[in-house]
Parts: C-alpha cells; sequence; structure tokens
C-alpha cells in the first residue's frame, strides 16, 4: 500500500518504470546491492544511474516525510520484488542513514 501511494505513479505497479522518465526498478542492481545507498536514494530523492549504455540522472521526489517505518517497509518490498530477492532493511537502518544527511 504505501510503495502504491509513494512510487507507483513513477516506477508503475509491476516496477518497469516509465519510459523516458524514470528507469525500471526491475533488475536494478544498484537496487539489490549496498541497501543504505538504497536508503539515502530515497530519502534524499536523487542519483546517477548507469544503464547498459548510458548514465543519466534521476531525479525524483526524496522522501524524508515518511517515517522509518514506512520507508523500510517501501525499500524492503523494492529489494525483494524487483531486486532480485535482496535483502530487507529495517527501520533502525533507515534511521541511522537519516541522521547522517
Amino acid at each position: 500500500k504505501t510503495y502504491t501511494q509513494a512510487c507507483h505513479a513513477c516506477h508503475g505497479g509491476d516496477g518497469m518504470g516509465m519510459p523516458a522518465m524514470q528507469p525500471a526498478l526491475v533488475g536494478s542492481e544498484r537496487l539489490s546491492n549496498d541497501p543504505y545507498y538504497v536508503i539515502e536514494w530515497v530519502l534524499r530523492g536523487s542519483a546517477m544511474l548507469r544503464g547498459q549504455r548510458s548514465e543519466w540522472p534521476v531525479i525524483m521526489p526524496g522522501h524524508k516525510h515518511l517515517s522509518d517505518q514506512e520507508l523500510a517497509a517501501i525499500i524492503s518490498y523494492v529489494r525483494a520484488e524487483f531486486g532480485k530477492g535482496a535483502s530487507p532493511v529495517s527501520p533502525e537502518m533507515v534511521k541511522l542513514v537519516r541522521d547522517s544527511l
């Protein structure tokens, strides 16, 4: 439910993104790697992503307004569903990253 409210409009229910707007979450190496990077990315809302043939800036709204619990749920869902079964993140991990920004 939280993913649908915060992410669905750009990344879609299937995680395939929107051509020429937002890259797909499905199969993203960054999404399935370092969870602390993903947490920072979602909190800040922007990143440079490397695709198969190019690099492009991704500008998305930061989600600092969401609670640590909500962000942990979203990121855990996305990592499990679209990130090749990557490990979940905890609200404590989100808080640690949030406090470091």
